[in-house]
Formats: C-alpha cells, structure tokens, sequence
C-alpha cells in the first residue's frame, strides 16, 4: 500500500511539469476588436492579463482596438491605459462638432462655408473636431511613436494596425510608420472621420473587413491566440420598438457593415466576449466606461483563468527614449512647412527632445491653423531622432456666409473671406456685415501662428463703419 502511495506521488508531481508543457511553442498574440467605445473592456481585459502575468508577444488591433492595442504595445499597462482614458476629454471630442470656423472670424458662425481645394471651391461639411482628435492621438502615442521611429516590431510589444482600403476594401496591415497616424486610419469610421491617406492608400476603419484581426494575427506570427471579441449578441425575438428610431435602426445597419464571420480558433487559443449588450458604439461617458471596464474584466477572469497555457511572465522591457533631435522636414511639403512646424512644437535641431515640452505642444497645435493634419513619422537609431512629418495642409482660401443677432442692432446678414498669404505665417481676413442699422467691413492682416493658446495682435487692421441711430418707441 505504502508502495502504491510513493507510485501515485510520483505521478503527480511528473504531471505537474508536463502539463504546464503542453502549452505550444511559438509567439502569444493579443487580437483586439473594433467597437467603438465598446473597447473601455478592452481595458478591463488588459488588467486581468496583467494581474496574471499573462503578457503577449504581438498585440494586434482594429478601429478602438488599435487605439487601446497600441497604447499597452508601448508599454502601459492596463492599470495606467484605464486612468488615461479617464483624464481624456473623450466625450468633448466626439461632441465637438466644427465647420472649421478660422479663429480670426471671432464668434461669428457661418451657415455656409466654403473652403478652396484641389478642385475649386467646395461646401465644408461639419463633423467630429479632426484636429481634436489627431492631436489626442498624437500625444498619448507620442511615447510610442518615439520608442517605434517607423517600425512597429521595436515596441515592447509587437504591434498591428488594422484598416480597411477604401477603394478595393482589401484589409491592410500597418508594420510601420507613424504610429499615431496607423491608429488614425484604423479608427477612421465612415461618415465620422475623413479617410486617412497613407502612400497611394486612401484608408477607413479596419471594422469595416476584419473587426476581429485573428487572420492577421496569424500572418504576422502568432501561433496562439487571446481574442476579445466585442460583438454584441442580436436575438431574432428582438422586439420591433427597439427598432422602431432611426438612431436604433442606423445603428444596426452599422453593425451589419462591421461584423464578418469569425476565424476559427484552435484548442489552445483564448476567446473572451465581454457583456456588452445595450451599450452605444459613440458613448464615452464615465457611468458606461466604468461599467465596460468591469464586464471586460470579469469576461477576462472567467475564461483566462481557466486555460493551461497561462504561464507568468513580468511586464516587457521598456528601452529608454531618444533625447537627441538631429532635424525635422515635412516630406511631402516645402521648407517652409518645416519652418512652421518648427516654430509650433518649438523644434531646434542639436537640442535635448524635451517630452514636457512637446507633448503640450501636440496638445495645442489645433489652435493653430497652419494643418489640418501633423503626423511626426519619426525616425533614428540608438539615442538619436529625426522627424520626417507628413501633414495635410488648411485650406489655402475660405468664405463664409452667416447671421448674426445683436440685441440693440438687431439680426445681420455678414459674409467673410480669408486668405493665408504665401508670405510666411501670415493671414488676411475680411468680413462684410449688413443691417439695418450698421453696415461695417473690418480687414485684418495677423499672424498665423501664435504662442501656445494666445493669439499675436494683428499687424494690420481696417474697419469702415456705417451706422443709424436706433429710435427705440
């Protein structure tokens, strides 16, 4: 009996090791899916890997996914990407609704503007504040992006962008670049966001052909998967009133545009499915975030902690960042864009990148309307960093039409130009108002860039004034 007993030790304790063996060889990849802000569970997620060691050896993402994705590849954990989401004016950003009014106009907002393009004059639509958003974007990446200098593999952890071509709707899968930019096109949701162009590619959201990446996951080397899908169930018994708006009905052509047939997964891959029915694809708010946050993590605990091949591993390596700035050009632009983007991030070259410099710069560059797009395509070996930007320039002329309302003048009919003079930074502005009691043109000439958020007086300044005296009964 004593012999049998020593015999059933042995066992057990042989078995120990060789079932934490049966864990395959081969890179851990991370899938993160689109869903707009769905993916706070992501976060959720990130922090149950976390608390138990699990750490991936590739991250790859779609749309919110590739936001998140690309925050923990640069190594935030979950921990810190969950309070920088809430120190993020998120919900501002996507309420923030623009006709790109030029700041010269004041308060005067126009109906109608118009801006001059490659093709003439055309009717700016409003949308989602872009410059908003990409500075976001540009700021918290900046770490990365710096760490990354245009190849996505010197992350600390591997990274994938996925976005979708809009002319062929073939997936593509950003390796490299601008990191802040790749995450820009793979969040770009139509009729939200402009597409972003990247070489010949004009690109939208990666939703839109693969919201669920495993595919690619693959390709790029994963021999086993962790998948947070944040699909949310329809059920045929879904009553006809919750379909009965169109806000209910849009959103459900939506998910229609974004949900493919998922890959298939192997024994030893990892699929978790937070909870997150009832909740809207644009609501930020801190009550749902939080509530994400949760489901995430408690989908995560449910599933993670029951597989195998769940070994610990610490947090990845984090290599110090370059501090030398050898230079900086606008690539698909003329010296004096470089200038300009020189004097907006305050750029000198030979000097120590200075980060808290920088990273408020980024913050406050949509105050200055020099770009509408500013991506930093940094590159550079050892301590050493070269920017190499691409920017999408402000439109060169604008006009708009408006009315405006004053209690003792009563409502007037106005009608502003604005055009951005080829001599460096500076721009012309002339607005024409009509009443009944006052008439008055006012032409300013100023400075295009200011100081951080405060505007330089203007160099030149007309006002003509036609006015009647108000006879009040």
């Amino acid at each position: 009996m004593r012999m049998l007993r020593r015999t059933l030790l042995f066992a057990a304790l042989a078995a120990g090791p060789a079932h934490a063996r049966q864990c395959p060889p081969g890179p851990l990849g991370l899938v993160l899916a689109g869903g707009g802000a769905k993916g706070f569970a992501h976060v959720g997620v990130l922090r149950t890997l976390d608390s138990l060691g699990v750490r991936p050896d590739l991250v790859v993402g779609t749309s919110i996914g590739a936001i998140v994705g690309a925050l923990y590849a640069s190594g935030l954990s979950g921990r810190e990407i969950d309070s920088l989401t809430r120190s993020l004016p998120l919900v501002e950003l996507v309420r923030n609704v623009s006709n790109r009014t030029p700041h010269v106009w004041g308060s005067l907002l126009p109906l109608v503007l118009w801006e001059q393009g490659a093709h003439g004059f055309t009717v700016a639509t409003e949308g989602i504040h872009e410059l908003r958003t990409n500075a976001v974007l540009n700021r918290i990446l900046l770490r990365g992006n710096l760490l990354a200098r245009g190849d996505f593999d010197r992350l600390p952890i591997r990274f994938r962008a996925v976005a979708t071509d809009l002319r062929s709707r073939e997936t593509v899968v950003l390796a490299s670049g601008d990191l802040a930019q790749a995450v820009r096109a793979s969040s770009a949701i139509p009729l939200v966001f402009t597409p972003e162009r990247i070489g010949d590619r004009i690109l939208v959201d990666g939703g839109i052909s693969a919201n669920l990446p495993v595919a690619a996951a693959r390709a790029a080397g994963a021999r086993r998967v962790i998948v947070v899908d944040l699909r949310e169930e329809q059920s045929s018994a879904d009553s006809l009133d919750d379909l009965s708006s169109p806000a209910s009905v849009a959103g459900r052509l939506a998910s229609f545009l974004f949900t493919q047939p998922r890959d298939s997964l192997g024994p030893d891959d990892v699929y978790i499915r937070p909870d997150v029915r009832g909740f809207a694809n644009l609501d930020f708010g801190s009550a749902p975030r939080d509530r994400l946050v949760a489901n995430g993590r408690a989908a995560a605990d449910s599933v993670v902690g029951r597989t195998r091949c769940t070994a610990g591993r610490g947090p990845p390596a984090i290599p110090p960042l370059p501090t030398h700035l050898a230079g900086w050009e606008v690539v698909n632009g003329t010296g004096r864009d470089g200038e300009t983007m020189g004097r907006i991030l305050g750029l000198a070259p030979g000097r120590r990148l200075d980060l808290t410099e920088l990273e408020p710069r980024l913050s406050d560059s949509p105050d200055i309307e020099a770009f509408r797009e500013l991506w930093l395509g940094p590159t550079g070996l050892g301590d050493t960093i070269r920017f190499r930007a691409r920017v999408v320039p402000a439109a060169r002329r604008l006009a708009g039409l408006g009315l405006a309302y004053d209690h003792d003048l009563g409502g007037r009919l106005w009608l502003g130009a604005l055009d951005r003079f080829s001599v460096r930074g500076v721009e012309a502005s002339a607005v024409v108002t009509l009443g009944r009691f006052q008439s008055d043109f006012t032409g300013v000439v100023v400075p295009q860039l200011g100081v951080r958020r405060m505007r330089l007086s203007p160099i030149l300044s007309l006002r003509l004034l036609s006015q009647d005296v108000r006879q009040f009964s």
